[in-house]
């Protein structure tokens, strides 16, 4: 039974490893994620390095944090960009809108034609426009019967404001005279 647990311990443990590998290889966008940790996955290689390093400052500066200085100013170092070269498409004129040429119109006058005066074109509309007279509407039994609506009550109360009162802080000049 023992043994079983274990078993099972473990079973899941390597599980929840592989589970966050999985994971860690979808987020982190490792496309050479995998080709990095197995490149460099040399023991011996971090070893050397970590010997090499070490000796190699405390003979030279006589401290490890002076190799670290220097290699993080590496780091540090300003780049610059190449000079930007003109070409000659840059500097030809078709290549850009500047030749448009804008002219200004001129409109003639304005001139009335007899279509527009004619009032037979335009009372067409207005006359089509007219509302037709609704006959007059009718009080109905059921429209005042209480029993299609129910009795409704309606109670209205009057409430009395009290009158207001002047105290003195509404009329001192110190409150209102900055």
């Amino acid at each position: 039974m023992k043994t079983r647990n274990n078993v099972q311990k473990a079973a899941t443990k390597t599980l929840a490893v592989i589970i966050s590998l999985v994971l860690i290889s979808f987020t982190v966008k490792a496309q050479d994620f995998w080709k990095n940790v197995l490149s460099n996955n040399s023991f011996n290689q971090i070893a050397m390095v970590m010997v090499d390093n070490s000796t190699s400052s405390a003979n030279e500066s006589g401290s490890a944090s002076a190799s670290y200085a220097d290699m993080f100013a590496e780091y540090l170092t300003e780049e610059s960009d190449d000079a930007l070269d003109v070409e000659d498409w840059m500097v030809n004129e078709n290549n850009f809108f500047r030749s448009v040429n804008l002219e200004n119109e001129s409109e003639g006058s304005l001139e009335m034609e007899d279509w527009m005066t004619n009032e037979n074109l335009f009372n067409v509309t207005a006359e089509a426009l007219q509302a037709e007279p609704e006959s007059a509407m009718e009080l109905e039994n059921w429209m005042t019967s209480e029993k299609a609506f129910g009795v409704r009550y309606m109670v209205i109360i009057e409430e009395k404001d009290s009158e207001l009162e002047l105290e003195p802080w509404m009329v001192d000049y110190r409150v209102w005279n900055f």
